[in-house]
């Protein structure tokens, strides 16, 4: 199963530079190479390729020209000028050897830098996006239309890796979430990026018998219409607490959550699934609101902060380093690999990129303001 590139960004805080207990120590991830801002500005937008093979970043240097660079990480790189397209990029999305720049100035926009560094396509504008792997690999917009006569209506389109138009929908759900167009079924969740959804039907007619089979769940192809073979609905509560818990994060296949009780992490999906996520260590250790991850097809990445002043350090009585650890989620076994750790003191800001065996790291300290990049190896 290939690797997921992640990329996020987070407030962090300066903590005191105390020894850490072993219950949350882990692995130190050691430095391969730096990316220097120089006298220019790095953007906190910037990804691995899938297995970490290339790097991409965006530098706007003194003159106010804005250069996407794509290249082995540390390494040389070839460069892409993107002024005229954005000075300030929100995120880079890797898909099948394109680099989705995407702006957020105004409105929400894509530009396609393909293998060769030219810009092949822009697209926009557009609400949210994602990728999606039910398609094969697939860019996908989704916009809120608002409410319309046929119901509350979102536009949704797919785009190649090249960024050429795959197909599209708009998708209409009524007051009493009934699909418009689709013969009675009711919206649960949208999930694969956008190009599902959970949707419950009608259950089978037994003639014989002259009795219908009990509600139940189906996976509507969002594209073609067409519904995957039907389940019984499970029980209620339960399905419930998942279509909440799936509206968190619309549109994503699998991720992660705290739980309802703050005690630990779920993992929701892929499809109707709701599991607890085995952690390595204890998730008292870290800052509930620390959790960060990237939409993912199949394994993907997050990290958790370690909290200075977590139980075990109040016990022990003197505060702990604050500390970024990354995990790799397995989706099979619903449990969470703990890769390693970077150091957060003097962190005012952090970004984090992840791919194969590598971590990019991006710290603005108080003291500097400095946002170099480094790269980290495991």
């Amino acid at each position: 199963m290939k690797h997921r590139t992640a990329v996020f960004r987070g407030v962090v805080a300066a903590g005191l530079a105390l020894v850490p207990t072993a219950s949350w120590a882990a692995p130190q991830m050691k430095p391969i190479a730096k990316i220097a801002a120089d006298d220019g500005v790095l953007h906190e937008a910037f990804a691995f390729s899938d297995g970490g093979a290339k790097l991409a970043y965006v530098k706007t240097d003194p003159t106010g020209k804005t250069t996407l660079h794509v290249g082995p990480p540390g390494g040389r790189s070839s460069t892409t000028d993107i002024t005229s397209f954005t000075h300030d990029p929100e995120k880079i999305l890797f898909l099948g050897g394109h680099w989705f720049v995407i702006s957020n100035e105004g409105a929400r926009r894509a530009a396609v830098v393909g293998p060769t560094g030219r810009i092949e396509n822009q697209i926009g504008a557009f609400g949210d996006c994602v990728l999606s792997g039910v398609r094969g690999k697939s860019f996908v917009t989704v916009t809120d239309k608002g409410d319309t006569p046929a119901g509350h209506a979102y536009n949704i389109v797919a785009y190649k890796p090249n960024g050429a138009p795959m197909g599209s929908k708009l998708v209409a759900i009524g007051a009493d979430g009934t699909l418009a167009g689709s013969q009675g079924l009711q919206f649960v969740a949208f999930s694969g990026g956008y190009l599902q959804a959970l949707v419950k039907k009608a259950g089978r007619y037994d003639a014989r018998a002259d009795v219908r089979g009990g509600t139940e769940l189906a996976v509507l192809d969002i594209l073609s219409g067409k519904t995957a073979p039907a389940k019984t609905l499970p029980s209620s509560p339960a399905f419930l607490r998942l279509a909440d818990k799936r509206a968190e994060k619309p549109g994503l296949e699998t991720f992660v959550r705290v739980d309802d009780d703050s005690a630990g992490l779920e993992l929701v999906g892929p499809g109707e699934k709701l599991r607890p996520l085995a952690l390595p260590t204890k998730f008292s250790l870290y800052e509930a609101a620390s959790l960060m991850q990237p939409p993912s097809v199949d394994q993907f990445f997050f990290s958790l902060t370690v909290d200075p002043l977590n139980p075990d350090q109040v016990a022990a009585h003197k505060k702990g380093t604050r500390a970024l650890h990354l995990f790799e989620v397995s989706l099979g076994s619903a449990r969470a690999t703990l890769l390693g750790q970077i150091p957060l003191e003097g962190a005012e800001s952090c970004a984090w990129a992840a791919g194969g065996k590598k971590l990019a790291v991006l710290k603005r300290t108080r003291e500097s303001g400095r946002n170099d990049i480094v790269i980290f190896g495991r």
